[in-house]
């Protein structure tokens, strides 16, 4: 599926397959109970991944200077939805 874009022009992150993780990121859980399994850029989880449990984990590991970092494509959504000041996601 191709990119889209609001009427301003922005660009939207697209529903496109995620790009393959670097050896130090991890997808940020999604924390809603319709969404289990999915991580914020629409990566599918399975048990055995090892993710960011929430935006507060991923959060408090880019303070605390942490070797993982957070999936930037989960980043992006995240950032996208906070200060587009909506509660739907992608």
């Amino acid at each position: 599926m191709a990119d889209t874009k609001h009427d301003d022009g922005e660009r939207v992150v697209s529903n496109e397959t995620p790009r393959p993780l670097k050896g130090h990121e991890r997808h940020i859980q999604h924390t809603h109970a319709g969404k289990a399994w999915t991580a914020w850029c629409r990566a599918e989880l399975t048990q055995f991944d090892w993710t960011f449990t929430s935006i507060d984990h991923a959060t408090y590991a880019i303070q605390q200077d942490q070797r993982l970092a957070p999936c930037p494509a989960c980043v992006a959504v995240v950032v996208r939805i906070l200060t587009e000041d909506t509660e739907t996601d992608p």
